[in-house]
């Protein structure tokens, strides 16, 4: 009971937080040009993830009141429930995986890479004091969100990850760099974020594909997290340019 109250609450905070609403961290472009002092970065290990979330927006129950409400997120929990079940016999820890794929990105765009824990006690929060490193910047993040989304009942699910980066300049505290990295279901994106779309096999038509689906669905989460890693990677090295969603 508590943790479907809990997840409840996580899915309403997700929808406000997705669309931009008061409340998010300031965005904010990274010009390479004038942090070319920016060499050595130190990779924060973000919170993991509690679950791979099975999520669709417009559910009919959402518009409904509190019996509507109840319906969705008992879709959602059970989706969510039956479908973790599948995925946990990978071992896959997502954290380790994106952190190590960022060191690898980030050292191809000539940086110098350490990894620090966090010491962070809950989602969705950046750390307030980073540990005294040999290193230029400090980069964190946090998952938004990290699972199968779709737009509607009626769309197909997507490796949809939300990541809140920001880059902390050591010596004068002031940030370089903050935005929002979304792979998958774009619906209802935050303005300028980073939208890095997915590899459409990786598209689920209908949850019983993605639960029949174990090892593809698998390599969906992980070729979200590579492109992730490769794209905020590119753009501190002044590689790309951001993409940016309009809603």
């Amino acid at each position: 009971m508590i943790k479907t109250h809990i997840r409840t609450i996580l899915v309403a905070l997700f929808t406000v937080v997705i669309t931009g609403c008061a409340g998010l961290p300031q965005q904010q472009a990274y010009n390479h040009q004038a942090n070319s002092h920016i060499k050595r970065i130190a990779v924060v290990k973000p919170y993991e993830p509690e679950e791979v979330q099975v999520y669709y927006f417009n559910h009919p129950g959402l518009q409904g009141g509190l019996v509507g409400a109840i319906i969705a997120e008992t879709e959602f929990s059970n989706k969510t429930t039956e479908y973790n079940a599948v995925f946990a016999r990978n071992e896959f820890n997502p954290v380790d995986y994106l952190v190590g794929r960022l060191e690898e990105e980030l050292k191809d765009g000539d940086f110098e890479v350490v990894t620090i824990d966090s010491n962070v006690k809950e989602p969705g929060v950046f750390m307030t004091k980073y540990p005294d490193q040999d290193v230029d910047a400090y980069l964190d993040s946090y998952f938004h969100n990290y699972g199968y989304f779709a737009g509607s009942p009626e769309a197909a699910y997507k490796p949809t990850i939300g990541l809140q980066v920001r880059l902390v300049d050591k010596k004068t505290e002031s940030l370089l760099y903050a935005n929002q990295l979304i792979t998958g279901e774009s619906f209802a994106a935050r303005e300028n974020s980073r939208y890095i779309g997915h590899t459409e096999i990786f598209s689920f038509p209908y949850f019983e594909d993605l639960i029949s689906s174990p090892n593809l669905s698998f390599e969906g989460i992980k070729d979200a997290l590579d492109r992730i890693a490769e794209n905020l990677a590119s753009e501190l090295a002044g590689r790309t340019q951001t993409v940016a969603v309009k809603n």
